[in-house]
C-alpha cells in the first residue's frame, strides 16, 4: 500500500489566523465606524478518519495508522482552502480562492454588523473519484460594533471513501476482474481495477458494487451485483472480495464488508446458471447510449426514444437515474420493479401511458422490457439531464448502463416585426420566430380584450424561413377573432402559448385606425362638427367618432347640448358661450386612444353698433341758411330770415346729409339745403327731402304792409330734387361727388337682426318705408339678404324681425349692411308748402329757426328706427330683444 505521510497531527496543527495587537486600553481602529466590526479566523484541518483493518483471507496488508488520512492521500494546508462570506440579509456575499486572500482583505476593511455565515472549503463535492477529497468548516456568527470576532474553524473530510481489496484466493480463481461502484442518482461508475490500491472518494449516499470477472478454469464472464451499502462521511470502508467453496464444492465468491457496516459478508455461488446465461442488456432505438440530444423545454422529443431490455434471467431491478439539477416528484433515482403506488401516477404523467413495460411497474416482471423516454423530456427545464438505465436480473447480473443527454433548450417564440390589423377586422397575420417542431400542434393564442380572455384561431401557418433543427424557424401565421368580438381598441395583445403551458411570449398588433379629422363651423352659440374619414366607407368608423366625440370648456365636459346625427355624419352642439374657446378629444377607439384636435372657438355675438342711437358723436351745422327768400318790409327795404340747420349724427352710422345739405350748394337757403337724418331723443330720424344745389335765385315777396313777414315765393316741383333719407352702417361724403361705403366689418353670424320702428307717411299718398339687411361671406359673396317693407299707419309702432339661415360649413361672414330709407321709391314724394300753406305753418320741423317760427322747406314721409338687435342661437326675436328706453319719443 502506498503511505503518503507529511508528519501532521491529527488535529491538524497548521493554523492561520489574523489578529490585533495593542495595549488593552487602545482602541486599536480609532473611533467608531459606524456600527461595523472586524473578522479574525483561525484555519485547521483535521485529518482523522474513521476505518476498520481491510480482512484477507490470506496474506496482510495495512497502513501504518488507518485512521489517519495522511496514510492515505496529502491533506491539504490551511493556505489551500477557498473561503465564502455571507451576510444573512443578502448584502453581502463574497469568495476567496484563497485564504491570503481573505486574510488580506479583513485587515482592510470592515464589516457592517449583523449575522454571517463563513465557510471554508477544499475540493469538490460532486466529484467522485480517487484522491478526491472534498474538506469543509462553516459557522455562523454575529458581527458587533467596534469589535472584532475571532472564527476557529476545523475543516473535516466531508465525503466518504471506498477501498476495494482482493484477496490471493480471488486473483488465483480469476483471469481478469475489476470492480465499479456507483452511488445514488449517478450513473457514473468509479472503477477499480485489479491492481488498484488507493480508495476512491465518493458522496456519503447509497452505493452499488458490481465486480466484472472472469474464471480460469472455464473462462465465463459475467458482471455480477454483489452488493448495496451506505457509505458515510470521513469513513474510509473497506470491502474485500474473496472466492471459497460452498458445502456442494461449488466456488463461491464472498464479498466482506468491515466492521464500519452493518452487513459483513454476502456469499454469491458462482454456478453455471450464473456464469454461462447472458445477463440482461439495454439496447438503444433513436439514439446511441450516451449520446446528446438537443430537446425543447416542455416538448416531447420529435422521433422514438427507446431502451429495450433483455434479460434472459428475468428483470429484477431497473434502477432509473436522472442527473440534473431538476429533481422530479418521485426522486432522482427509482427502481422501475418496485414503484409504490402512490408513484406511478406520477411516473406516468411524465413518460405517458404504457411507456413503461416489462418493470412490473403495470404487471409482472419478465425477460423483456421497453422503456419509453420520447415524452420524458417535456418535464425537464432548460439545461443538461442525463437519464440512465441499469436493469439487474434476478441472479444478480448486471447490465450494461444505457444512457441519453437531453440538453434541453428553451423555446424561443418571437413576434417578428409590428403586426396590424384592418380596424373592426377578424382577420389579420402574425409572423413568428419559433423553434419547435410543429407549429400548428404545438401553439395556441389568445387574447384579452377588454378584462375578458378570448381564444384565437388558427386559419394558416406558412413556414417563411427554413434553417436546422431546434434553431428558430419563421412562420406567418393567419389568425381569426371570434365573430362575436370587434376590436376598436389602437393595439391588441396576442398571447402565443407553446403546449398550453405557462410557457408563453406576447406581442401587441397595431390596430390600423383609419386617420380623420374634425371640421368644424362654430357660431356664436351654437357649432356643427364633421367627422372627414378618407378613403374609407366603414360606417362604425363614423359611429364611433361621433359617440366618442369629447368638448371642455376648462378642462370640464360639456354633456348637454350635444346632439349626434350619426346617420348624417356629424354633430351639433348648441348652449356655447360667444367668443369662447372649448377643447375637443375624439376617439375611433371608445376611449382606447385619445386623439386631440384643434381648439374649436365660437364666434362673438357681435352687437349692431350704437343700435339704439343713443350715442351722437358728431353734430351736423349746415352753417347760417337763409329761411326762404327775401320779403318786403316796405317797398323800398328788403329783409331776410336766417336759420341753422343744427343735428346730431348718431356714431357707427352714416347719413346722405351733406348731399341733402351740401355747404357748397349755389344758393344757401333753407329748400336748397335740406338734412335728411338725424338721432333725436335716442331714435334715428330719417325724412323725405327736396333738395338743389343750383336752385334758382326766389323771387323777393311778402310785405309787412299786409303782414307776410317772410317770402311767398317758393321752387317748382321741378326745381327740386327728391330724396329719400338713409341711415345705414358704413360711411359717406359728399364734396361735388359721392363716396360711399356701405356696411362694416362683421366676424359673426347673427340667426336674425330686429328692429323697431313707427313710419309716417306723407297725407295722402301710399308711401312706404324701406330696410335692408346683408351678410357678406370673406369672398365678397352674400350669405344671406333681406329686403323689409315697412309699412303702417300713420303714428303706429312696430317691430320687425329679418331672420338668416345659413349652411353650415359654408363660409364665415366678413361684412354686415344694415340700412334703411325713409322711402323705397327712388322719386320718393315731398310736400312743397306754399302761400296759406306757409301761412298756417304747415310743414313739419327740421331747422331750428332763430327768427321766427315760419318753414321754408319741402319734406315728405318720415321714418324713426329704434333697438337694431343682432340675436345669437336660440334667442327668441323680438321677443328678448333689449327694450328701448322710456324716454325716447317718436
Amino acid at each position: 500500500m502506498r503511505h503518503l505521510k507529511f508528519g501532521i497531527p491529527i488535529v491538524g496543527a497548521i493554523a492561520f489566523s489574523i489578529g490585533l495587537i495593542g495595549c488593552a486600553d487602545e482602541n486599536p481602529w480609532g473611533a467608531s465606524s459606524n456600527e461595523k466590526g472586524r473578522i479574525s479566523l483561525a484555519l485547521s484541518t483535521d485529518s482523522g478518519i474513521k476505518t476498520a483493518k481491510p480482512v484477507f483471507r490470506s496474506g496482510d496488508e495495512s497502513t501504518s495508522d488507518p485512521n489517519d488520512l495522511t496514510s492515505y492521500i496529502t491533506v491539504p494546508k490551511p493556505e489551500e482552502f477557498s473561503i465564502k462570506l455571507e451576510k444573512s440579509d443578502e448584502s453581502f456575499s463574497k469568495t476567496w480562492t484563497s485564504l491570503k486572500g481573505f486574510l488580506n482583505y479583513t485587515k482592510e476593511n470592515f464589516f457592517t454588523t449583523g449575522a454571517y455565515t463563513l465557510t471554508a472549503y477544499y475540493g469538490d463535492m460532486e466529484k467522485q473519484d480517487f484522491n478526491a477529497p472534498y474538506f469543509e468548516a462553516s459557522t455562523t456568527f454575529n458581527v458587533l460594533s467596534d469589535e472584532v470576532y475571532e472564527v476557529n474553524l476545523v475543516a473535516e473530510l466531508m465525503n466518504s471513501m471506498v477501498k476495494v481489496n482482493y484477496t490471493d484466493a480471488f486473483r488465483d480463481y480469476m483471469s481478469d476482474f475489476h470492480s465499479k461502484l456507483r452511488t445514488e442518482d449517478r450513473a457514473d461508475d468509479i472503477i477499480f481495477s485489479k491492481d488498484e490500491i488507493d480508495p476512491a472518494f465518493i458522496k456519503p449516499k447509497d452505493a452499488t458494487l458490481t465486480v466484472h470477472l472472469t474464471t480460469k478454469d472455464k473462462n465465463h464472464t459475467t458482471d455480477v451485483k454483489i452488493g448495496d451499502f451506505p457509505p458515510m462521511a470521513k469513513t474510509l470502508h473497506n470491502i474485500t472480495l474473496d472466492i471459497a467453496e460452498n458445502e456442494n464444492g461449488v466456488g463461491q465468491l464472498q464479498v466482506i464488508f468491515d466492521d464500519t457496516l452493518d452487513e459483513e459478508v454476502v456469499k454469491i455461488d458462482l454456478t453455471d446458471q450464473l456464469l454461462t446465461s447472458e445477463a440482461p442488456s439495454i439496447s438503444c432505438t433513436g439514439f446511441m447510449s450516451g449520446q446528446t440530444l438537443d430537446v425543447l423545454e416542455n416538448s416531447a422529443y420529435s422521433s422514438p426514444i427507446l431502451m429495450d431490455v433483455l434479460a434472459p434471467g428475468i428483470v429484477g431491478e431497473a434502477n432509473l437515474i436522472i442527473e440534473s439539477t431538476f429533481t422530479p416528484s418521485w426522486g432522482k433515482e427509482i427502481d422501475l420493479c418496485s414503484v409504490t403506488n402512490d408513484k406511478k401516477s406520477e411516473i406516468e404523467a411524465a413518460f405517458g401511458k404504457d411507456a413503461i413495460r416489462g418493470f412490473g411497474f403495470s404487471g409482472e416482471t419478465g425477460q423483456a422490457a421497453v422503456l419509453n423516454l420520447t415524452n420524458l423530456c417535456k418535464i425537464f427545464p432548460t439545461g443538461t439531464h442525463t437519464v440512465s438505465l441499469i436493469v439487474t436480473d434476478k441472479l444478480g447480473r448486471i447490465s450494461n448502463t444505457a444512457s441519453v443527454t437531453f440538453d434541453s433548450q428553451s423555446i424561443e417564440m418571437n413576434v417578428v416585426g409590428q403586426p396590424s390589423m384592418g380596424y373592426c377586422s377578424k382577420n389579420f397575420n402574425i409572423t413568428l420566430d419559433y423553434n419547435g417542431n410543429d407549429p400548428l400542434k404545438e401553439l395556441s393564442f389568445k387574447t384579452t380584450y377588454l378584462g375578458d380572455p378570448y381564444d384565437v384561431t388558427v386559419q394558416s401557418c406558412e413556414e417563411v424561413a427554413q434553417s436546422r433543427a431546434i434553431e428558430k424557424k419563421q412562420y406567418i401565421f393567419e389568425l381569426q377573432l371570434p365573430d362575436h368580438l370587434t376590436v376598436e381598441k389602437n393595439t391588441l395583445e396576442i398571447q402565443v402559448f407553446h403546449n398550453g403551458s405557462s410557457k408563453k411570449t406576447s406581442g401587441n398588433v397595431n390596430v390600423v385606425i383609419p386617420e380623420y379629422n374634425l371640421e368644424y363651423d362654430a357660431f356664436s352659440k351654437e357649432a356643427y362638427v364633421k367627422i372627414n374619414i378618407p378613403n374609407n366607407n366603414n360606417s362604425q368608423l363614423l359611429d364611433d367618432v361621433i359617440n366618442n366625440f369629447r368638448l371642455y370648456l376648462n378642462g370640464v365636459e360639456k354633456t348637454s347640448g350635444i346632439m349626434r346625427f350619426t346617420d348624417q355624419g356629424y354633430i351639433a352642439v348648441a348652449d356655447l358661450i360667444p367668443g369662447t374657446t372649448y377643447s375637443i378629444t375624439s376617439s375611433i377607439t371608445r376611449g382606447d386612444i385619445t386623439n386631440k384636435h384643434p381648439d374649436l372657438t365660437t364666434e362673438s355675438a357681435l352687437p349692431i353698433p350704437n343700435g339704439d342711437f343713443s350715442k351722437t358723436a358728431e353734430t351736423f351745422d349746415s352753417g347760417e341758411l337763409n329761411v326762404g327768400g327775401q320779403w318786403h318790409s316796405t317797398l323800398l327795404s328788403n329783409h331776410q330770415h336766417t336759420s341753422k340747420a343744427l343735428v346730431d349724427i348718431p356714431t357707427d352710422w352714416a347719413t346722405i346729409n351733406e348731399l341733402t345739405a351740401w355747404s357748397g350748394a349755389k344758393n344757401r337757403n333753407t329748400w336748397y339745403v335740406v338734412p335728411s337724418s338725424w338721432s333725436e331723443n335716442g331714435l334715428g330720424v330719417l325724412r323725405n327731402v327736396g333738395y338743389n344745389h343750383e336752385g334758382p335765385q326766389l323771387a323777393n315777396t311778402g310785405s309787412a304792409g299786409n303782414s307776410t313777414y317772410y317770402c311767398t315765393d317758393s321752387p317748382d316741383d321741378s326745381e327740386l330734387i327728391r330724396k329719400s333719407g338713409e341711415l345705414f352702417l358704413g360711411s359717406y361724403s359728399f364734396n361735388g361727388s359721392e363716396t360711399r361705403k356701405e356696411g362694416i366689418a362683421f366676424a359673426s353670424r347673427p340667426s336674425s337682426i330686429s328692429f323697431d320702428y313707427s313710419y309716417d307717411p306723407m297725407s295722402g299718398t301710399q308711401d312706404k318705408g324701406y330696410a335692408y339687411v346683408e351678410l357678406i361671406d370673406t369672398d365678397g359673396n352674400s350669405l344671406g339678404s333681406q329686403p323689409v317693407i315697412l309699412d303702417l299707419e300713420r303714428g303706429e309702432n312696430q317691430s320687425a324681425s329679418i331672420p338668416f339661415e345659413y349652411v353650415p360649413f359654408g363660409k364665415k361672414a366678413a361684412m354686415l349692411k344694415v340700412s334703411f330709407k325713409s322711402s323705397k321709391d327712388n322719386i320718393p314724394p315731398i310736400k312743397i308748402p306754399t302761400g296759406k300753406e306757409l301761412d298756417e305753418k304747415t310743414g313739419l320741423k327740421s331747422v331750428n329757426l332763430t327768427a321766427n317760427s315760419y318753414h321754408a322747406v319741402a319734406t315728405g314721409s318720415v321714418l324713426k328706427i329704434d333697438n337694431v338687435v343682432a340675436h345669437y342661437g336660440d334667442e327668441e326675436t323680438p321677443a328678448n330683444a333689449p327694450k328701448r328706453s322710456t324716454n325716447k319719443k317718436r
